[in-house]
């Protein structure tokens, strides 16, 4: 019961205790006649709250950022967490420590529109989504009653032109592939697995050799490797440890390189000390910088557009659909946290293959009309 009678006045009073994130509160309001009266009164309270007039009245706005940040992120990984941070930023730099509560639509609109015009497209957009993250979890807690980022126009900055693909079509493939297996360089190996599982590169750095089941013919993603921490990190997300089937030619060629690797060692005295998979004889470890820079190099040999290794894993996706290979099986493979993020891509290549095949056609068959002189009417011919 939550409706008290002052034995000192005669009168009715209610109290209503109610949480607000970590923190108990309290409103209480005295005067009244009756019991019913009362009642009535703490009623209309409590619906209040539930419609969130008090409940996120207090929380200032990064303060409670940096909650969801540490109470429901900490366990991202380094890169994602980095992210976040950015985002803060924007926030701090635009708002600086407001109340949650007063900020609205419009004003975000405004914080987006000069963000977009610093920033591409893509930024503004991972900027916006961990920002709308923070607000969506705030309308869970009923700290706010709507999320001020919806129905936001996102634009952006135009992309720099560059002299790079996101992926290659198996043609270009096998051209980097045979530059690969060519190679002894150590970041060499790491394209060739990279092209041919669809692993990100800080989970390629992260392998041990505990992590190839050779008699299984699998390979286990259980950790990533964060070079700027120098340590071994978290998966992107629950999702990214996974294990995959490893093909006949990837698990001959690891089988080959382990060994080659242990003679090495024997003959360098070198040590491996955590066991890793890619590791260079100079007993160090391999940099992002050295593999971006032996792909640069591989690309302009095999006279193929330039790539990333992050397109390699795009290109890998490329080369499971050019297999038929099923769009659940690509995203259990790739360790997407979302099957909509494998579906998109999915869409998008289908489409360029559909077009690719489409023109394949044409000309089998504009070739195979013309040994036989059979040629199709001109725009003039046919009008006459």
């Amino acid at each position: 019961m939550t409706v008290f009678k002052d034995e000192r006045t005669g009168k009715w009073y209610y109290r209503v205790r109610y949480k607000a994130g970590a923190v108990w509160k309290e409103k209480k309001k005295r005067g009244f006649k009756t019991k019913r009266e009362a009642s009535n009164a703490e009623n209309r309270m409590k619906e209040r709250i539930y419609r969130n007039e008090y409940s996120g009245e207090d929380i200032k706005l990064l303060d409670f950022y940096d909650e969801f940040v540490g109470n429901y992120k900490s366990k991202l990984a380094p890169a994602t967490l980095k992210l976040y941070s950015y985002a803060r930023e924007v926030l701090e730099d635009f708002y600086g420590n407001v109340y949650l509560k007063e900020i609205d639509t419009s004003s975000y609109q405004r914080l987006i529109n000069e963000l977009s015009s610093n920033y591409e497209l893509e930024t503004v957009k991972t900027r916006h989504k961990k920002i709308r993250a923070m607000f969506n979890k705030a309308c869970a807690l009923r700290y706010i009653s709507n999320n001020p980022t919806t129905g936001v126009e996102l634009s952006g900055k135009a992309k720099k032109k560059v002299d790079k693909v996101q992926y290659l079509f198996s043609e270009n493939l096998a051209k980097l592939l045979q530059d690969a297996l060519q190679s002894k360089s150590d970041s060499a190996r790491v394209v060739y697995v990279a092209a041919m599982t669809g692993l990100r590169l800080s989970e390629l750095l992260g392998l041990t050799w505990d992590d190839v089941h050779f008699k299984k013919r699998t390979l286990t993603v259980r950790k990533t490797y964060d070079y700027k921490l120098k340590r071994f990190a978290s998966t992107k997300n629950e999702n990214s440890k996974r294990t995959i089937t490893l093909d006949s030619f990837t698990l001959q060629y690891l089988i080959d390189y382990k060994k080659e690797q242990e003679a090495a060692f024997q003959d360098w005295e070198a040590d491996n000390p955590d066991n890793s998979v890619f590791w260079k004889m100079s007993k160090a470890r391999l940099t992002p910088e050295g593999i971006y820079k032996y792909l640069r190099k591989a690309c302009k040999r095999a006279d193929i557009p330039r790539i990333t290794p992050h397109g390699l894993r795009h290109t890998h996706v490329v080369s499971l659909i050019e297999a038929k290979a099923d769009i659940k099986y690509i995203s259990t493979r790739l360790g997407h946290s979302d099957i909509t993020t494998t579906l998109n891509f999915y869409t998008h290549i289908s489409k360029e293959l559909e077009a690719q095949n489409a023109k394949s056609i044409e000309d089998f068959y504009a070739q195979l009309h013309d040994k036989i002189g059979h040629k199709l009417a001109t725009k003039k011919e046919k009008t006459t």
